[in-house]
């Protein structure tokens, strides 16, 4: 139903080869091979009492997806399309540790450690921190376990958040909710063109209000009203552990 931060779900080799030891690095990250992925992630937003959490079957592919609301709890199961795998190949580009979509750019390397059978990894980014820790648990299975506490950022909007879980409903829901889904993803431009013209109208009867103000209190209060609308997202908290099992040594072709 969600898309989680895709922290571990970074390219195995070469995210902490820089920060810690080349003996270090072979012991703790996965080797080339093909991998099955399982993954139980949780977005919680504190401010308003709801969380969502998604688990996935790498055998299978199958989703359920639990949200947790004051109102109470819903669960929905989603038929998944075949078993979630990864290559690690045998010869990559090293990425960026941090994928783009996390607004890698904006991205300080705060720590990266490693000792034993664990490398630790600490950022600060445009939305908030993010922490990384890679554990191998035995010869052919490794976790992922990632934390992100975000905070709203600059920027207005984007209905753009919601094509993932449209285009999962679209994909694995019942005839009805793909029709549904279809529908809104083919109206998705032309309602975020319709959300942009309401925050520059809004936008522009504030910046009267404020030069219109008769106290300075007044135009605290109008300046705090235009801060909060130049600003995207809420408090959210997310945590994820993905499962990797090493299930060949090869990707195959």
């Amino acid at each position: 139903m969600f898309r989680l931060l895709p922290l571990a779900g970074l390219l195995a080799a070469g995210c902490c080869a820089a920060a810690v030891s080349v003996a270090t690095f072979k012991q703790v990250m996965p080797p080339p091979g093909l991998y099955q992925i399982d993954t139980d992630g949780t977005i919680r937003m504190p401010d308003a009492g709801t969380s969502a959490r998604q688990q996935t079957d790498g055998a299978s592919g199958d989703v359920t997806a639990t949200t947790t609301a004051p109102g109470g709890k819903a669960r929905q199961d989603f038929k998944g399309d075949g078993p979630i795998r990864f290559c690690v190949p045998a010869h990559q580009v090293v990425p960026q540790v941090l994928p783009a979509n996390l607004g890698a750019a904006a991205c300080k390397t705060l720590s990266t450690t490693g000792g034993g059978d664990s490398i630790v990894h600490i950022a600060q980014c445009a939305g908030g921190r993010y922490k990384l820790t890679v554990r191998r648990l035995s010869e052919n299975t490794w976790e992922f376990i990632d934390h992100a506490d975000l905070g709203p950022t600059p920027g207005a909007p984007s209905m753009e958040a919601l094509r993932p879980m449209m285009e999962q409903m679209a994909k694995n829901g019942t005839p009805e909710e793909r029709a549904k889904a279809q529908q809104a993803l083919a109206v998705l431009p032309q309602q975020q063109a319709a959300m942009d013209a309401g925050r520059a109208q809004a936008m522009a009867a504030l910046a009267k209000a404020q030069a219109d103000a008769k106290t300075p209190q007044e135009a605290a209060a109008v300046a705090k009203a235009m801060q909060a609308m130049g600003q995207t997202g809420i408090h959210m908290q997310t945590d994820a552990r993905r499962v990797w099992t090493r299930i060949a040594e090869h990707c195959g072709s």
